[in-house]
Parts: structure tokens; C-alpha cells; sequence
């Protein structure tokens, strides 16, 4: 059964879509048999990955007018994209029943046919963002190293905890990953340091450093290891998946620290 992860922070710009494509094609070259979602009104995740004009999208799948159909992408990698539609479904959705749990249910005939789901959310704490906690085993924050992403975190967590104890009790933080990291900057290496020491062992090792190659080949709708195999980013990136396949193959779970 898929392990699935949440990829989540309410701030923009701190590398959600950009973690959720490289950490899932880094998978998918070990073997891994891994789903991206797209729970994104923005649809960056879709068109990075050059999907375009797919029915049914997720729009289709959480109003109930039909199932989840992956597509695929590469070997042992499937996407389920979103659309602009998905935008209003904030507001379509908000009187449905069992409105947190739609995606939860949509997934759920897809677990056994991979090994991790990896579910990109839009910068909101919204009902889409909670339905992808609410189908999570584990959310995965991506955080720059700036003094106001961690100061901003509070809410997230804060909603972290409210699904966890209402709605999916077996939720957990399943890793930090700190993001445009800059190695010459002492305020950088200071923010890193708190986080590690507020996260403990949820904080991922290796944060990914400042690459232009990392937002190059999401320009370029590729993952970083094909765009840029001997770059700092794919170097970066390599190790977050060595690091969460040491976390969670074999069904490991429950690893990282718990915020309940």
C-alpha cells in the first residue's frame, strides 16, 4: 500500500512543486512506483511536467463526476494534474458531505498500485490543502532559510494539529526540507539551525542550495536529475531521496517527530 505524502507550507515560492517533481522522479529511478497530485488551482506540478488538456483532472475527480485516472509521465512515475478549474472548487465543495475527505476517498482504489503518492497543495490552509492532509500519512514542509518562513509556520502547524486530532489521527510531520539555501550567508546557516533544533528529526539533512538549474529545468518541464544531472540542485536533491528512503521503504513510519 502507497505511503502519501502532503507536500505543504502556506507561504508561496518556497519549493513545494519543486520538491514534490524532484523527489518523486528521484524515486521513480530507484524503482519506486510513485503518483504526483495536483492539488493546485495554479497547476505548476501539471505544467512542469507537460501535461496538457487531460480529462478527467482532479477538478473532476473531487466533484464526484469521475474516478482517478493517472497519467503516466516516465517509468514508474504517474501524475494526476489539475486545472484552473480546480479554483473554484474552494467554494463548490464547501457543502458537500464529507467534504475533507474527497480526495481520501478517490485515492483510495490507487493505494495498492504504488509505493508513495506525493500530494502537491496550493500556498492556502483551504479545504484543498486539508484534503490533502486529510489523504496524507505524512506532510512534508519544504521552508526557506529566512527569518519569516519560520515565524510564518506556526499556522501550519496549528492546522497540522487540528486535522490530525479531527480527521486523520495518523498524521504526522514527515520531514523539513529547507530550500534556497545559501552557504555563504551566516543568517541562512542561523535560520537552519533553528529549524533543526524546533524540528529535530523531521529536519532533512541536506537543504537545497540557491541552483539556477533548479528553476531552469522547471522552465525546461523537466526534473532536475534529466535537466541537470551533475548540478548543486541534483546533488541536493539525490540526497533528500537517499534520506526519505531510509525513512519510509519497507512501510517505515512514524520516524519524524510528532506535533500533537
Amino acid at each position: 500500500m502507497a505511503q502519501t505524502f502532503a507536500i505543504a507550507n502556506h507561504k508561496g515560492g518556497v519549493g513545494k512543486t519543486t520538491t514534490a517533481v524532484n523527489l518523486g522522479a528521484g524515486l521513480a529511478a530507484r524503482g519506486f512506483d510513485v503518483l504526483l497530485v495536483d492539488m493546485d488551482a495554479q497547476a505548476n506540478l501539471t505544467d512542469t511536467l507537460r501535461i496538457t488538456g487531460v480529462q478527467p483532472d482532479v477538478y473532476d475527480v473531487l466533484k464526484g463526476d469521475a474516478a482517478a485516472t493517472p497519467v503516466e509521465i516516465a517509468p514508474h512515475l504517474h501524475a494526476l494534474p489539475a486545472s484552473l478549474d480546480l479554483a473554484t472548487a474552494e467554494v463548490e465543495l464547501t457543502t458537500a458531505i464529507g467534504r475533507e475527505r474527497l480526495l481520501a476517498d478517490a485515492l483510495q482504489p490507487l493505494l495498492p498500485k504504488y509505493d508513495y503518492i506525493l500530494i502537491d497543495t496550493a500556498p492556502t490552509l483551504g479545504l484543498l490543502t486539508i484534503n490533502a492532509m486529510a489523504a496524507a500519512d505524512a506532510v512534508i514542509i519544504p521552508m526557506q532559510a529566512e527569518y519569516y518562513a519560520l515565524k510564518g509556520v506556526r499556522g501550519l502547524l496549528d492546522v497540522i494539529t487540528s486535522v490530525q486530532r479531527r480527521i486523520n489521527h495518523r498524521l504526522t510531520i514527515g520531514g523539513v526540507i529547507v530550500t534556497q539555501y545559501d552557504t555563504r550567508t551566516t543568517l541562512h546557516k542561523q535560520v537552519r539551525d533553528t529549524i533543526a533544533a524546533q524540528f529535530g528529526a523531521a529536519t532533512f539533512s541536506t537543504p537545497v542550495r540557491n541552483a539556477i538549474a533548479i528553476a531552469e529545468a522547471q522552465a525546461k518541464h523537466s526534473d532536475i536529475f534529466t535537466y541537470a544531472p551533475d548540478s548543486a540542485g541534483a546533488e541536493d536533491y539525490g540526497r533528500i531521496v537517499a534520506e526519505f528512503v531510509r525513512r519510509y521503504d519497507a512501510g517505515k513510519r512514524g520516524t519524524a517527530a510528532n506535533f500533537s
